[in-house]
């Protein structure tokens, strides 16, 4: 069973499960790929490099795909500075 407690919706009309870390410090992404085989991403927060409104994330193994997230839920996918997508993430409520 996948554990995630958020979603996010793109603006490209796909819906991406994500786990959310209690202190918001990773993002995690499993897929299922090729022969049902689990594909994990995790993006890790960038220390000190958050605003008063969003906080910004990278793929450590590929430094060039990053994450903003805002605190609206405003979410946008870059690589190599370019953004890539645009989204929205909801958290479920924890129980």
């Amino acid at each position: 069973m996948e554990t995630h407690n958020g979603v996010i919706e793109w603006s490209s009309g796909t819906s991406e499960y994500v786990n959310v870390s209690l202190t918001a410090e990773y993002l995690t992404f499993v897929d299922r790929g090729f022969a049902n085989q689990r594909h994990v991403v995790i993006y890790s927060r960038i220390d000190g490099a958050s605003d008063a409104r969003c906080e910004y994330y990278v793929n450590e193994p590929n430094p060039k795909a990053r994450l903003t997230l805002c605190d609206d839920g405003e979410i946008k996918l870059i690589q190599g500075g370019n953004t890539l997508n645009v989204g929205r993430l909801k958290i479920f409520e924890r129980s």
